[in-house]
């Protein structure tokens, strides 16, 4: 829905989609191969402009036939005793937490990070152990849709990710860049309702 409606407001916007791990999208932004990156994990960098897009809650992940499911939400301290998979580094930015200690956004939950752990690693982990891990609201729906998996909302929960669009401010569309990133802004809000 989104890209149907930017398409429709940016029609000589030429527009490819790209998926790829945080690191390798940044360099290829640098270096002029791309001229946008949607990402949770902006660099402090100067050479870069962004606009931030939405704030994306994290949900708990389990298979269907886990007890918690029966709960329909979870008390986040009770996160810690779960045997819970750890965050990727294409989850926050790499300042907002280390491999080992809490983040600033947990509100006192120990959350830990790997590095390569995909959300598809994640899933197959939770089908095949038993374990459980958060995952980005916007991933959930097609998760779930085979039955095996369910999702467990986190009670009163403000932990999640700022997802951000950056640009390099040398780019000769810098303008039209950041209209095409506040335009996508606008309509994911409007589609959240």
């Amino acid at each position: 829905h989104v890209i149907t409606c930017i398409r429709g407001r940016h029609a000589a916007l030429e527009l490819a989609l790209m998926e790829g791990k945080h690191q390798g999208l940044s360099r290829r932004l640098k270096e002029g191969e791309l001229d946008l990156v949607i990402t949770a994990c902006p660099p402090a960098d100067e050479e870069l402009k962004q606009v931030k897009l939405l704030n994306e809650p994290f949900h708990l992940l389990v298979r269907s036939d886990n007890p918690i499911t029966a709960l329909g939400q979870i008390e986040p301290d009770l996160l810690s005793m779960l045997d819970l998979l750890p965050l990727s580094e294409d989850d926050f930015p790499t300042d907002m937490a280390n491999s080992t200690s809490k983040a600033p956004h947990c509100a006192n939950i120990p959350i830990f990070r790997s590095y390569g752990l995909s959300i598809e690693t994640r899933v197959r982990l939770v089908l095949a152990h038993g374990y459980a891990c958060l995952v980005p609201s916007l991933t959930c729906g097609e998760l779930t849709a085979s039955g095996k998996l369910a999702l467990v909302e986190i009670k009163n929960m403000l932990m999640g990710r700022k997802i951000f669009a950056l640009w390099r401010r040398s780019s000769p569309y810098s303008a039209d860049l950041e209209e095409f990133a506040v335009d996508i802004s606008s309509l994911i809000r409007q589609h959240k309702r």
